[in-house]
């Protein structure tokens, strides 16, 4: 919607470039958000700076407040485990650890709430 407000030529496939390369894990709305800065910048530079700073605002809000409270009540794991599951994965696993921390941290929440099997 903001790239329909400024007037942005192409902005429906600007805004679609960000959301693909959205997809590429850890560097992938850096890259998005830096392409299209950098088409806009061909067009006005005014406009890509405003451009790049909505962009960047909207990625921070995703990155740090919906993506954890949807993980959160999606997997029941809160934001402040998902934090920690992350430093250890990447510490311990390097960029795998990283990729894996969230669901290995969910599954381990589930197995240590999980009842005892009684056996009969």
């Amino acid at each position: 919607p903001f790239m329909i407000a400024f007037k942005v030529n192409f902005g429906f496939l600007f805004a679609l470039i960000i959301g693909i390369a959205q997809l590429i894990p850890v560097v992938g709305a850096t890259l998005g958000i830096g392409l299209v800065t950098l088409l806009i910048l061909f067009q006005d530079a005014w406009l890509a700076l405003n451009i790049f700073v909505i962009a960047v605002v909207l990625q921070q809000i995703k990155d740090n407040v919906l993506t954890p409270k949807l993980l959160g009540d999606l997997m029941g794991v809160n934001p402040l485990w998902q934090f920690i599951a992350l430093l250890i994965g990447g510490r311990v696993a390097g960029f795998l650890g990283i990729l894996l921390a969230i669901p290995l941290a969910a599954t381990l929440k589930t197995v240590l709430e999980s009842e005892p099997v009684e056996d009969t």
